[in-house]
């Protein structure tokens, strides 16, 4: 994997976080006050909450009023399901990815068969990471917060490189081989 990136240079002569990879397993910064995506750290001017499930894609399948069960076994509401994102990754990055894969479902399965794999697989991978991202934050037992959370990062570090490929939606990349993913659409 390539990442093509134009580095910015702060004042200490450092490349800015969101302008490069984001090391998140190596930097340990998970949590409610740093971007999922990026791992610029959030104050009250560029933090937003990034649905893990796009409100769209809840509302066009009746999932808004709905609950998914989680690893603890309880239940949260679809549109509780967000994590801390930036103004930036939120409002640019993906936005537009999720605005190409909002035409395409909208269309029909074959229009999603046409997306480019790496479409699908940044799209998914959104999905994939931020439920474990969110399960990250929440805690195994409410009635007892020592318990921790319901993922601990040990879970998030296991999916360092999945969080790398995620990046491609904030940064151009190039894979020197193919796709790091299978990827199958089906009309159900």
């Amino acid at each position: 994997m390539n990442t093509v990136v134009n580095r910015k240079r702060t004042r200490t002569n450092q490349p800015s976080v969101p302008d490069s990879l984001f090391p998140a397993v190596e930097c340990q910064r998970f949590g409610r006050a740093t971007c999922f995506l990026c791992g610029r750290r959030l104050g009250s001017q560029i933090c937003t909450e990034e649905h893990v499930f796009p409100r769209w894609l809840q509302e066009r399948f009746g999932l808004w009023t709905r609950r998914l069960k989680l690893l603890n076994e309880t239940w949260i509401p679809y549109r509780q399901l967000t994590i801390p994102c930036c103004v930036e990754c939120n409002g640019t990055h993906l936005s537009a990815l999720e605005a190409e894969v909002t035409r395409a479902v909208s269309v029909g399965p074959d229009a999603v068969a046409r997306l480019a794999p790496h479409v699908l697989m940044l799209w998914l991978s959104k999905l994939m990471y931020g439920l474990l991202y969110k399960e990250g934050l929440l805690r195994r037992d409410r009635r007892n917060p020592c318990k921790g959370p319901i993922v601990g990062r040990g879970v998030l570090e296991r999916f360092a490189m999945l969080h790398y490929f995620l990046q491609g939606a904030r940064l151009r990349m190039r894979f020197d081989i193919r796709l790091p993913a299978s990827i199958f659409v089906f009309s159900v």
